[in-house]
């Protein structure tokens, strides 16, 4: 019966330090601090964008233009501004901090 102390023991390679796993983490890091970031703003982005697509579907019914296609492209408007004002209040909170120093 074979035991442990049987087994060829492994030579592995020196451990890289943990600045070379910095380097290579730092993107992802970013990635991650701007998205953080950018969601402590959706939620009045995205109210400021939903009263946008209830005055437009208003508007829209009231001139008798509203169908299924034209609420859909509202929909699809009303997120994507949304999401850009979640992204331009962040960058301005960042352009504030930078002034502030």
């Amino acid at each position: 019966m074979m035991k442990m102390k049987d087994l060829p023991a492994p030579e592995f390679e020196v451990p890289l330090g943990r600045r070379v796993y910095a380097v290579f983490w730092a993107p992802f890091g970013i990635c991650w601090a701007a998205a953080t970031g950018c969601a402590r703003f959706a939620k009045p982005a995205f109210i400021l964008a939903a009263i946008g697509w209830a005055l437009g579907m208003v508007l829209m019914h009231y001139t008798g233009h509203l169908s299924f296609y034209v609420g859909l492209g509202f929909t699809t408007y009303a997120v994507m501004a949304g999401a850009a004002l979640s992204a331009l209040l962040f960058a301005l909170s960042l352009l504030g901090r930078l002034l502030r120093r």
